[in-house]
Order: structure tokens, then C-alpha cells, then sequence
């Protein structure tokens, strides 16, 4: 899951032209272009207040993880986004899709940021959030 991607550019005459976009700069200037985020095959989201997330790079998920943090907990992997403590996840879930509109994932995984365990457990007794012997990219 990389950054921004930047690029750029001398420009040796008035105007630039990428992908649709004009740029007016003035002869002999540098412009910075910073361009959209490249999709990924596959994005977690993470809802996320105080759990601990470091199963995230236990499973390998850690590049490929957005964690909004609605509690002032920001460590773990992944990137982490604050977000103010509103509402519940679907308001989220929603901001992200919002936000990435044009750079979402293939698959984009919406969950809680507590570890995602096998079968249901049973209200507040955790887990629920995965089949057995199913992955998030399996989805």
C-alpha cells in the first residue's frame, strides 16, 4: 500500500498536459503534481477505538490497511487515519467510500478493528467475523 504518488516536472513551455489535466506554469518552473493513489487488490478498513490492531501485520494485512482512529489510538501497521468518535462504523465505512471514491480497492473489507475470529460466539463474547479456513481476501 504505497503513498501518494508524486511526479515532477520542468516544464520548457506554458502549459502541461496529464492525463486530461492542464497545468499554467510559468516557462523554466518546477510543478509538484501529486496524483491519486493507485488501487489495490485489496483494502482492510478498520473501524477502530483503543483495540489492538496488531493482528493486521500478523496476517500479512498490514500494507493494504486504512485504520481510522476514533479514539486518539494511532499505532499499529497501516495507515491511520483520525476521525472523530460519531456514530458507529457504517458512518465510517461510509466516510472512506467517500473519500476514495476513485481509488477504491477491487475488494474493499469493512470491519471492526478487533481481531476477526471463527464462528459466533455469542453478544459481546467477541468474534464472529470470518467463516473457517476463510481469509479476508477470500471474500
Amino acid at each position: 500500500f504505497s503513498g501518494p504518488r508524486t511526479m515532477s516536472a520542468s516544464l520548457s513551455s506554458g502549459v502541461l498536459v496529464i492525463s486530461g489535466l492542464a497545468i499554467w506554469a510559468v516557462m523554466g518552473t518546477t510543478a509538484t503534481i501529486h496524483l491519486p493513489q493507485a488501487p489495490t487488490p485489496v483494502e482492510v478498513v478498520l473501524a477502530r477505538c483503543k483495540e489492538d490492531v496488531m493482528w493486521v501485520g500478523k496476517q500479512g494485512y498490514g500494507p493494504v490497511t486504512t485504520v481510522y482512529d476514533k479514539c486518539g489510538v494511532t499505532t499499529g501497521p497501516g495507515r491511520h487515519v483520525t476521525a472523530p468518535n460519531v456514530g458507529r462504523e457504517g458512518g465510517t465505512y461510509l466516510q472512506h467510500i467517500v473519500d476514495r471514491y476513485e481509488s477504491l480497492a477491487d475488494w474493499t473489507v469493512f470491519t471492526q478493528a478487533e481481531e476477526p475470529t471463527y464462528g459466533y460466539k455469542g453478544h459481546r463474547a467477541g468474534g464472529g467475523h470470518l467463516n473457517s479456513n476463510v481469509r479476508f481476501h477470500d471474500y
